[in-house]
């Protein structure tokens, strides 16, 4: 099992001039919006803050609030397969194997108790050195499984959550066979929950997830872009007319009033 779909869109590393700096003992990327007293926390996906669109889209996002990007793994070895290495065994279910194993023992050592202290160092930061008010959060793949995660917190300093093709997956290898679709269960906070067409059921419309939020008292959506892949809100090829447009429903059609609903 991987937290990922194993049709997801490859890695699409870039690189940016931006410089990093530190919030309590967390590394970050800020983009301030001196007008706003809101904030929107950034959780990448596995493949690192330089990953696709991600500081793009912060920087898009920064016209309206403060924005912070948050590195959750900073030595940024997420397990790739290894297509141009000649593999010794010749049966590829045995690459395969030894993969999911790798990925596995990666997320295992990455629970969300030893990811939550980096996240509150930001809060406490903002709140202090620039009188936020208010948070949201919005995570790709990997990074929305840590939105999930900090929306079931008792206190959580979150207004509202964001999954883009969300690997909630993850919480099956962390906490136990089958919680991550018992996770809406547990959530307290409004969430918007896009998916991919190869992303799994139960966080699509009309499945486990879904119902619990839908039982809530505060509105969520889930909405499932099934000509989409696994990674195209930062990751999709944007010269490819249907990805483009999916980006942009994604974004302008439902994050942007996700958040101007919940944050203001």
């Amino acid at each position: 099992m991987s937290c990922c779909p194993p049709t997801s869109l490859p890695p699409m590393p870039t690189t940016s001039a931006k410089e990093s700096m530190l919030m309590g003992t967390t590394n970050v990327f800020f983009y301030d919006n001196p007008a706003s007293d809101r904030c929107v926390l950034v959780f990448p996906d596995v493949f690192g803050v330089d990953s696709g669109r991600t500081k793009d889209n912060c920087i898009r996002l920064s016209a309206l609030y403060k924005v912070v990007l948050i590195e959750m793994n900073a030595a940024n070895d997420f397990p790739l397969a290894e297509q141009d290495t000649p593999w010794p065994w010749p049966v590829e279910w045995i690459r395969k194997l030894v993969l999911q194993v790798r990925i596995i023992k990666w997320a295992r050592a990455r629970p969300f108790d030893k990811l939550q202290p980096k996240i509150d160092h930001v809060v406490t930061y903002m709140k202090t050195h620039h009188n936020v008010a208010k948070f949201g959060a919005m995570g790709y793949c990997w990074g929305a499984w840590v939105v999930a995660k900090c929306s079931t917190l008792p206190d959580t300093p979150l207004a509202c959550g964001i999954s883009f093709h969300p690997s909630w997956r993850v919480e099956d290898v962390s906490t136990g066979w089958g919680k991550a679709a018992k996770l809406g269960d547990l959530i307290r906070v409004p969430q918007l929950v896009l998916s991919a067409g190869d992303d799994p059921a139960f966080v699509k419309p009309g499945n486990s997830v879904d119902m619990s939020l839908q039982s809530k008292p505060f509105e969520s959506k889930l909405r499932e872009f099934s000509t989409m892949t696994h990674g195209w809100v930062n990751r999709g090829d944007m010269t490819i007319p249907e990805v483009a447009q999916g980006v942009r429903e994604a974004w302008d059609d439902e994050a942007l009033p996700f958040l101007k609903l919940h944050l203001g």
